[in-house]
């Protein structure tokens, strides 16, 4: 099943989209989370609200897979469902909420990043994990032309513009 499922991420076949939302809630393990992959690559409407709840989960390789759907679902309304999920103390975990942000931009969401690092900076006991994870942000976010730091001190327009202008960048 998994297998299969990893397969038909590539292929766009709406006619397997019941059955992987079928195993995505009730199959075996491993196959249930490469169903909920899927269901984050294929970005169907009626997915939405399943890939947020995933978030809740008390099983942390879940809640990973279902931020790993989100990045891919590409819908902003999960920026303020993700934010909180900074906050985790799994690096590998928080690194994928970090690339997720980053990929949906928006004011929340680089205010969100802002926030993470400007409380890490201010933590003495900043470890290198964070400081990197800092530095990674920096580093991606000046991809699109984005200085948190010049961020902060914009107009909402002008934060509105930057966002816009970042994403039509990324394109």
């Amino acid at each position: 099943l998994e297998s299969a499922i990893f397969l038909l991420i590539w292929t766009d076949e709406l006619n397997a989209l019941p059955r992987v939302r079928e195993i995505a809630t009730r199959g075996p393990r491993e196959a249930r989370l490469e169903a909920i992959r899927y269901l984050g690559f294929y970005g169907h409407p009626q997915d939405y609200d399943f890939l947020i709840a995933g978030l809740r989960s008390a099983d942390p390789e879940e809640v990973y897979i279902h931020v790993y759907a989100l990045y891919e679902y590409e819908d902003l309304r999960a920026v303020p469902s993700l934010i909180p999920h900074l906050k985790m103390d799994n690096e590998f975990f928080r690194r994928e909420v970090i690339a997720t942000l980053i990929h949906l931009l928006t004011p929340a969401s680089l205010d969100a990043l802002r926030n993470f690092c400007e409380e890490a900076s201010r933590n003495t006991r900043l470890d290198s994990q964070q400081r990197g994870e800092c530095s990674m942000i920096d580093s991606k976010l000046e991809d699109v032309k984005i200085d948190l730091r010049d961020y902060a001190k914009k107009s909402p327009e002008e934060k509105a513009e930057m966002i816009a202008a970042a994403c039509k960048s990324a394109d």
